[in-house]
């Protein structure tokens, strides 16, 4: 079990904007950037985000708007963690690197894979 820090955007909310799928509503800090991926507590790909188009850098300019928005809450969320996601957790680099490569070719939440392919998943329920 981990607990991660998640940005709440209440904009997005009470504007309608994330119900209607405009824009992402919440945002899970992965340290170096953030994951708008709504059911990110499921996704393969929670350790390996960089090539995710749900992906957002906190060094681009979205990222630095969602730093200093007056609306955003935060709070936390417990997520379990898989034996491998806890063994890169801790810093193994060997765990990193097989997570990595495990990921190559499973496709992210938005479709596309890190070798760049696009199949879609079939449609999940959270």
């Amino acid at each position: 079990m981990r607990t991660i820090q998640v940005l709440v955007d209440r904009e997005s909310i009470l504007t309608g904007a994330a119900a209607s799928g405009e824009q992402p509503w919440k945002y899970y800090d992965l340290g170096e950037g953030y994951c708008s991926y709504d059911f990110f507590a499921k996704c393969p790909h929670r350790l390996a985000c960089a090539c995710c188009p749900f992906y957002v850098p906190k060094t681009s300019s979205r990222g630095q708007l969602l730093a200093v928005k007056d609306d955003i809450d935060e709070m936390l969320e417990q997520l379990n963690l898989t034996d491998d996601e806890r063994e890169a957790l801790e810093g193994d680099r060997e765990a990193v690197t097989a997570l990595a490569e495990r990921l190559t070719d499973t496709p992210t939440p938005a479709g596309p894979t890190h070798t760049g392919t696009s199949e879609r998943p079939a449609p999940s329920s959270p």
